[in-house]
């Protein structure tokens, strides 16, 4: 069966529930059983890397002419579903492209400006912060003491956090608007229906037309999960070890001990604000690490989808949910379909 899905995160709801979502509003056509003739079809091989390679509906017709493969309407539908997903992928490439360079230059422009404000800041505690202590009564001294027992610990700091983010976004403008994702394609159909290898068609159609691309079977995306969230663990306790490096910028700034303890302390605070739940840091290396490479679009094609236990239901939500609000394009596949 094809579904098509509208690419947004659905957080905090079982897995089946969220495939189930996105295909609700498709009707059932489940996916024929798919005959083989004269062994396994393939996708064809041998296009050039310069040049577009066949799509799907080229590809399954070319078996069919061939004798491989016994005509079958539905698997024809999904493939003509499937070749007009890949000629929108070739425009939100472009689409992407553009705007991952926009962002890049906006986050760049807003580190910046929000150094600046952080330098600022420190200017003026470093120029009054002495005098305010100094004349200050001690009538005053206590009543402000006994505020701050009243005050939760770190609530200073996330309203000037607060504050400096408003002013960033008057200096800097708002981030820019992501292109619209084109709508991702959800299959499922009986053991031998053919559903992977459509897919299979469509992923190898990809190639040298969309950067960031990977194809998953349930078991290798399991695996490879398990190993990014080792990394990921490993890396923030290393970085806690090592973390004065990451401040280094500050130490030959001219200003006093306290003055520098507190850009430090603002700093960690920032970090720490915006250090990202594991399953969202897992979900930005599972296709491309942006850190590296921000550049392009991204799609992934995961086969036999698996609720079989909670780890998988929750760490796949998560995943999948931040894949899709990021904008990545989802082509999964199912042996049972999925209800609510």
């Amino acid at each position: 069966m094809i579904r098509s899905t509208l690419h947004r995160g659905i957080a905090r709801r079982s897995l089946a529930s969220f495939l189930a979502a996105v295909a609700r509003d498709a009707p059932p056509h489940p996916l024929a059983s798919a005959r083989l003739l004269h062994g396994e079809a393939s996708p064809g091989t041998g296009a050039s890397d310069h040049a577009r390679k066949p799509g799907p509906l080229t590809l399954y017709r070319d078996l069919v002419n061939q004798g491989k493969l016994q005509h079958d309407v539905y698997q024809e539908n999904v493939a003509t579903q499937l070749d007009s997903l890949l000629r929108r992928l070739e425009q939100y490439e472009m689409e992407m492209e553009d705007y991952h360079a926009r962002l890049s230059m906006w986050e760049n422009t807003r580190e910046k400006q929000r150094r600046r404000l952080l330098l600022q800041e420190a200017e003026d505690k470093q120029r009054d912060g002495v005098w305010i202590d100094d004349k200050r009564s001690f009538l005053d001294k206590l009543v402000s003491r006994r505020r701050r027992r009243n005050i939760e610990p770190g609530v200073g700091k996330w309203v000037s956090y607060l504050n400096r983010e408003k002013k960033l976004d008057t200096l800097v403008g708002q981030k820019p608007v992501a292109p619209i994702a084109p709508k991702g394609i959800y299959l499922y159909g009986n053991v031998g229906s053919g559903k992977t290898m459509l897919m299979d068609m469509f992923y190898g159609a990809t190639e040298g037309l969309i950067k960031h691309r990977r194809r998953f079977h349930f078991h290798e995306a399991m695996l490879e999960i398990h190993d990014h969230m080792h990394d990921i663990w490993k890396k923030r306790n290393d970085d806690k070890s090592t973390e004065s490096s990451a401040f280094s910028w500050i130490s030959n700034l001219p200003f006093d001990g306290k003055i520098k303890e507190w850009l430090i302390g603002e700093e960690k605070y920032k970090q720490d604000t915006h250090q990202k739940h594991i399953l969202l840091a897992v979900a930005d290396k599972f296709l491309v690490d942006r850190q590296t490479n921000k550049s392009g679009a991204s799609i992934l094609c995961f086969d036999e989808i698996q609720t079989i236990d909670v780890f998988a239901v929750v760490a796949l939500s998560g995943i999948l949910s931040r894949l899709l609000s990021t904008g990545t394009v989802l082509v999964s596949t199912v042996i049972k379909h999925l209800k609510i």
